[in-house]
C-alpha cells in the first residue's frame, strides 16, 4: 500500500478551511465593559478658600485607559482634580465622571461637603481678635448731629468691618508720640491721605 505524501500547500489549505468552519458558526459578539468606580476620596469638611485635592479609585475590566472629570456645585475644579473651595458658603456637592473612551461615562453619587469658615489668625501678644460684623454709624437726628459734630455722618447707615486685632489697653498720647517719632512715615506730613481726613494729629 502506497502512502501519499501531502504537500505543505495542501496542509495550509486544510487548516484555513478548518478555521473558517470553526468561526462561521459562532455568532457571539465581543462586548466592552463599563468602568467601575471603587471609591471616591473627598473630605467631609473643607475650609473656605482653600485648595483641596480630590481623588477616585476606579478600574476597567478590559484594561482601557480611564479619564476623570470632576464636577462641583460651588467653586472651581481643574483637570487634575484640585478644587478651589469658594470663599463663602456652607456646603457643596462633588461628583466625578469616569470614562473608558468606549462606553458612556460612569457617574459617581453626589457627595455633600461642609464648608467651614476660614480659621482666624491668632492675636499677637497684648491684642485681642475682634470678629467681623456690622454696626450702625451716624445719626438721623439733625440736632444731635450738630451737637456732637457728626454732620458728616448723616444719615445713619450700616457699616461692615472685616475681623481685626485691637490692643487690650488704651494707648496714651505720650506713647503714640513716641511711636510717631520712631516711625517718620507716620508723621503728619508723611502719612498717606487714605489714612486720615486732614485732622490727623490736630490736637
Amino acid at each position: 500500500m502506497k502512502i501519499k505524501k501531502i504537500s505543505m500547500y495542501s496542509m495550509f489549505i486544510v487548516m484555513i478551511g478548518a478555521l473558517c468552519v470553526a468561526g462561521c458558526g459562532d455568532d457571539t459578539e465581543m462586548t466592552n465593559s463599563e468602568p467601575t468606580i471603587d471609591r471616591v476620596i473627598v473630605p467631609k469638611q473643607v475650609k473656605a478658600g482653600e485648595k483641596v485635592k480630590l481623588a477616585v479609585v476606579a478600574h476597567d475590566a478590559d484594561g482601557d485607559k480611564l479619564t476623570y472629570k470632576w464636577k462641583v456645585s460651588d467653586g472651581t475644579v481643574n483637570a487634575a482634580g484640585v478644587w478651589t473651595v469658594p470663599a463663602e458658603g456652607t456646603s457643596a456637592n462633588v461628583l466625578v465622571h469616569v470614562n473608558d473612551g468606549v462606553n458612556k461615562a460612569v457617574v459617581s453619587a453626589k457627595i455633600s461637603v461642609e464648608i467651614l469658615p476660614p480659621s482666624e489668625p491668632i492675636a499677637p501678644k497684648g491684642m485681642v481678635s475682634i470678629p467681623a460684623g456690622e454696626f450702625q454709624m451716624g445719626t438721623d437726628d439733625p440736632w444731635l448731629a450738630r451737637f456732637t459734630k457728626m454732620d458728616d455722618e448723616q444719615p445713619a447707615h450700616t457699616v461692615y468691618l472685616d475681623a481685626f486685632f485691637m490692643d487690650e489697653h488704651e494707648v496714651a498720647n505720650f506713647e503714640y508720640q513716641q511711636f510717631v517719632r520712631a516711625n517718620p512715615s507716620w508723621q503728619k506730613d508723611n502719612i498717606d491721605e487714605r489714612f486720615h481726613n486732614g485732622n490727623y494729629l490736630k490736637d
